[in-house]
């Protein structure tokens, strides 16, 4: 009994030399070694992974055929409760319900307003940060409660906070541009000038009450009425178009200037919906997209595609228009051609697109639930995965910043021959 005790644990002993002999040997042969990356891919794990940001972020391997392309990707901070970001002075400013804030590349956040009201619109001009917000509540005339909106602007060169009280209005629909060498504010329904020498919002009665859109350069202001749109020029001239002019006889959502053309979405629910083109130096229309049209990229009556709820025109950098077409089938994204005043379909997917910038020689696409980039050859890389993007904003040529909600991306471009 004894021996055969110790033959058997002579056995396991023998049992165990074997096992860690056999374990020496595939560590020799590389078998329990980490999965070697192909040449081809970035040698620098995404910091996003570091950083438990984005679990799934990873590179990809490029085609054979293409040149080594490596997408850096670094999570500068995880998820922010922030709406209307924009990159000025090389920080990022956004704001929520609770305030105005500005984040830093290295991810450091500073509060640069705080308080009680809501807000909720933000544009950058003449070194200003312009918001509007909800203050408190109110009843109108009907005894309904509504919320009083109210201006503000924060000096960044002073780094001063101003508020202007306006008359109650309802809604949030503010903007502030610069145009005809003015800076003027649209509420829903007036335009206000600011001026600049006694710090004062004045009204501008000129120009009518319920103006429903604007848009403006330093050449010309556009204003859209319910009936009618009329363009105003730096050199005295005034133009107005109505229905009868080619104007669509339906609800305009947006208008756009880029150069000499004057980009109009239209659509309403149960009505058709479209892109028209107004040419300034001729007054030439061309209605580029129509739902009714027979060889449209839209269904009829199908308003959405143009309206705010499915994106409407992005005009981006070097006067580059997209239309982007969610809801179509297949969703598609649209680049418009100058020289045929047409759109082309640059783009199609099975995935919904919702926006796109211009990069490189290519597009930065995002069609949930993935960011890709689509080179000058229509091939396609991806740079994040399951990701809700909020906002695209180039940086420099060769870096981009993606706001999603699962935090906040520095993406850069390496390309090596």
């Amino acid at each position: 009994m004894a021996l055969k005790t110790f033959l058997a644990k002579l056995l396991d002993v023998g049992a165990t030399i074997v096992a860690l002999l056999l374990l020496a040997s595939c560590a020799n042969n590389s078998i329990l070694e980490p999965y070697e990356q192909p040449k081809d891919m970035s040698s620098e794990t995404s910091l996003a992974l570091e950083l438990d940001c984005l679990p799934s972020v990873q590179e990809i391997e490029m085609p054979p055929t293409q040149a080594v392309v490596h997408w850096q990707t670094r999570c500068i901070v995880p998820r922010i409760n922030g709406d209307g970001w924009s990159l000025v002075d090389d920080r990022l400013w956004y704001l929520n319900s609770k305030g105005i804030y500005y984040l830093d590349m290295e991810g450091e956040c500073e509060t640069v307003i705080s308080g009680p009201n809501e807000y909720n619109t933000t544009f950058f001009v003449d070194n200003n940060i312009w918001f509007a917000y909800n203050y408190m509540s109110a009843h109108n005339y009907e005894g309904i409660q509504e919320d009083q909106v109210s201006f503000a602007r924060y000096d960044l060169a002073l780094g001063k906070y101003y508020e202007y009280s306006t008359d109650i209005i309802t809604g949030v629909n503010v903007t502030v541009l610069e145009s005809l060498g003015k800076v003027i504010v649209h509420t829903n329904n007036k335009l206000f000038q600011y001026y600049k020498a006694n710090d004062k919002l004045t009204e501008m009665p000129e120009y009518g009450d319920y103006v429903w859109r604007i848009a403006g350069n330093d050449k010309m202001l556009i204003t859209y009425t319910e009936d009618s749109l009329k363009l105003y020029q730096t050199n005295g001239d005034f133009t107005e178009y109505a229905p009868k002019d080619c104007l669509p006889d339906t609800y305009v959502t947006t208008i756009n200037i880029i150069g000499d053309e004057v980009f109009i979405c239209w659509g309403g629910e149960g009505e058709s919906a479209g892109v028209a083109c107004l040419n300034t130096k001729t007054g030439a229309w061309m209605h580029c997209i129509d739902s009714m049209s027979n060889n449209s990229f839209l269904t009829p009556y199908d308003y959405t595609l143009i309206s705010g709820y499915g994106g409407g025109i992005m005009v981006r950098e070097n006067g580059v228009v997209y239309l982007p077409l969610m809801n179509a089938k297949p969703s598609s994204l649209l680049k418009f051609a100058f020289s045929q005043r047409q759109f082309e379909c640059l783009y199609s997917t099975e995935n919904r697109i919702y926006d796109a910038i211009p990069f490189q020689n290519g597009t930065i696409i995002y069609q949930y639930p993935e960011l890709i980039f689509l080179d000058a050859d229509y091939k396609t890389e991806y740079i994040l995965r399951d990701v809700v993007v909020q906002e695209l904003i180039k940086k420099s040529s060769d870096t981009f910043i993606a706001i999603t909600e699962q935090g906040v991306f520095e993406c850069k471009y390496v390309s090596t021959k």
